[in-house]
């Protein structure tokens, strides 16, 4: 019965069509040439003769003129698939760009601190960086950070940082970081005890471009003074 009906609007389609055509056409040419609406049987007559020619003709040119508009939506649909395929890799490649450059600024702050070369943060760093909490008595900006990195690698000199974790946010970037090395010098006004120490750092950094342009920053270092013998402190006096 579907089929049927189907094959009933594909007939009736280009009947009703090619009546109406033909009988605008036919009226449309009568005036033209006599200048005045037509009596109803001569138009009739000339609405037939006309319908006879458009209703085969009609028949003959649908099935071209479906393929022909099909292929053209086709080719358009599959033009704007590609446009936006290009568009969607252009930005996934300008994101995963921007993403490795910024995974390199985070690489290059951390290796000074490790390595104690301090010119990777001018990679890694704006020059109006700044940082929350910072450093006793330090500044904001890359080159208070410079000296902060020296003042840490005297004081640790085999200090090195690994990170373990990276999630990137928009502008933002979560890093959970470990950082280990040897009490081998005074630090903290506790005399070097010779004892390795391993703790953990949990920072967040918002970038500018590529580049690191503030640092909230969370150390263990309640775990450092333990693990070198210097926490909880030993009451004194009276007080044990």
């Amino acid at each position: 019965m579907l089929a049927l009906d189907l094959r009933l609007e594909a007939l009736l389609r280009p009947v009703l069509l090619s009546l109406l055509m033909s009988g605008l056409v036919a009226f449309v040419a009568i005036v033209r040439v006599a200048g005045a609406p037509p009596a109803f049987g001569v138009w009739f007559a000339s609405w037939m003769s006309a319908w006879i020619v458009a209703f085969p003709a009609l028949l003959v040119a649908q099935p071209i003129v479906n393929r022909v508009v099909t292929a053209l939506t086709t080719r358009n649909s599959a033009n704007d698939t590609l446009k936006e395929t290009r568009i969607m890799n252009t930005t996934t490649i300008e994101k995963d760009t921007m993403r490795a450059a910024r995974m390199d600024a985070l690489t290059q702050f951390y290796g000074a601190l490790s390595t104690g070369d301090a010119d990777k943060l001018d990679q890694a760093l704006i020059a109006a960086w700044d940082e929350e909490p910072r450093n006793p008595g330090q500044g904001p900006g890359r080159e208070p950070m410079k000296q902060f990195v020296a003042g840490v690698r005297q004081a640790l000199p085999d200090l090195t940082i690994e990170i373990r974790d990276v999630m990137f946010d928009g502008d933002k970037a979560a890093v959970r970081a470990e950082m280990r090395g040897s009490h081998s010098r005074d630090f903290f006004g506790v005399a070097a005890t010779g004892k390795p120490y391993v703790i953990r750092l949990h920072e967040f950094h918002t970038f500018d471009g590529e580049q690191i342009a503030y640092t909230w920053h969370l150390e263990d270092w309640f775990g450092f003074l333990n693990q070198i013998g210097a926490w909880p402190v030993e009451p004194a006096g009276d007080d044990r």
